[in-house]
């Protein structure tokens, strides 16, 4: 089994399992994006990519931020990187979870 699928299905069942504040980009592009690692649907990531990253700097930045509506859309972040196994061994959406609240008992890879 692909290991970025398998870590892209992982990341996807937490982001449908958390109650984030909806963001209007980051809700389009989690659409998108579930049906591109889900369905194989064809989607410009780069696109998607510098969406998210324009409102993460236009909001706040790169900065470490427990801020809800910005742990959301750098979750969605994560999902639009096809190889998303330097995000696994660094445990950047791990610390995301932990940010929006999750223990970090209940994370389990």
């Amino acid at each position: 089994m692909d290991e970025n699928l398998d870590y892209a299905k992982y990341m996807i069942r937490w982001v449908n399992k958390l109650e984030l504040p909806s963001v209007s980009v980051s809700d389009k592009s989690f659409k998108l994006l579930q049906q591109y690692w889900l369905a194989g649907n064809e989607v410009d990531l780069e696109e998607v990519r510098e969406q998210l990253w324009t409102w993460v700097d236009e909001n706040g930045g790169p900065a470490p931020s427990t801020d809800k509506a910005m742990c959301n859309v750098r979750m969605v972040l994560c999902l639009a990187y096809e190889n998303n196994q330097e995000l696994k061994e660094m445990g950047y959406f791990e610390d995301l979870l932990v940010n929006v609240g999750v223990p970090r008992s209940e994370i389990q890879l």
